[in-house]
């Protein structure tokens, strides 16, 4: 969806169709090896970047008469080798040394058996420091205009928009389209049950979902899955940042739900 409202799409590779080094969040590095060919005129990343890298260079003026291409590399294997040589946690690792279940950073040396657990005596910063922390409201709570409090999140079927698990008939087959979740009591008091269409509207904007009866959620509250095109549960959300990570209120914000009947009369 979001590719779609590009000016440029470049032809990349998927992560089958290529190789290269990637690193999980236990800090392990692995090597990929492509298992298919790309189709068409699908490239690597490293080849996309390094392209467009050398072209930016010559049209900003970036290169000197005599100057070596800095974006000219023979592999990925080498493009490991410059990681190596300018990240100290990277510093041993090699295409040479990933076979099998890979090398786990801080690596510093060609010798270095990699760092499974990385502390094990004490922190960066020692042995710790902890801040208490007191409760912040959200910025935008429930009141009479915005009665119900929305939170957003993933189901199990879906992943993300669903580019990939949407394709999946047996995926989309168990979560079809979205849905909000609405504890009984608060659907008998909007007068809709189990499977009715509702308009559910922000401050910022209105989706149409169909109604989920469960009492997984509280009184007053909302649950609305992230992953529908149809139903974007950002066009509702909060873009108001937090004022000590930065991060935007997409998670929670204050909403109105009314059955679609009554909002077409309302409307009309």
């Amino acid at each position: 969806e979001t590719a779609r409202l590009a000016h440029v799409v470049l032809p990349a590779a998927s992560w089958l169709e290529k190789d290269g080094t990637k690193t999980n969040t236990e800090r392990r590095v692995q090597l990929l090896t492509p298992v298919l060919a790309a189709p068409g005129q699908a490239l690597p990343d490293w080849q996309i970047v390094c392209a467009l890298g050398a072209r930016l260079d010559e049209k900003l003026g970036r290169v000197e008469p005599g100057q070596a291409n800095r974006w000219q590399f023979a592999s990925t294997a080498a493009i490991m080798d410059e990681i190596a040589r300018v990240s100290p946690i990277y510093g041993g690792i090699q295409h040479r040394r990933l076979a099998g279940a890979g090398l786990v950073w801080p690596c510093p040396d060609p010798q270095h058996p990699g760092t499974p657990i990385l502390h094990t005596q004490r922190f960066t910063r020692g042995l710790g420091k902890f801040h208490a922390v007191g409760f912040h409201p959200s910025a935008e709570l429930p009141d009479e205009e915005y009665p119900f409090l929305l939170n957003t999140g993933r189901q199990m079927y879906h992943w993300h928009t669903g580019t990939m698990t949407r394709r999946s008939f047996a995926l989309d087959a168990r979560e079809p389209g979205p849905t909000v979740e609405l504890h009984p009591d608060d659907a008998r008091e909007l007068g809709v049950q189990d499977g009715d269409e509702v308009l559910v509207a922000s401050r910022r904007g209105e989706i149409t979902v169909s109604v989920r009866l469960s009492t997984r959620v509280a009184r007053h509250q909302v649950f609305i899955p992230m992953h529908y095109r149809e139903g974007a549960v950002n066009v509702l959300t909060n873009p108001e940042l937090d004022p000590y990570a930065h991060i935007p209120e997409f998670k929670v914000c204050a909403v109105r739900v009314t059955p679609v009947a009554q909002a077409a009369r309302r409307d009309l």
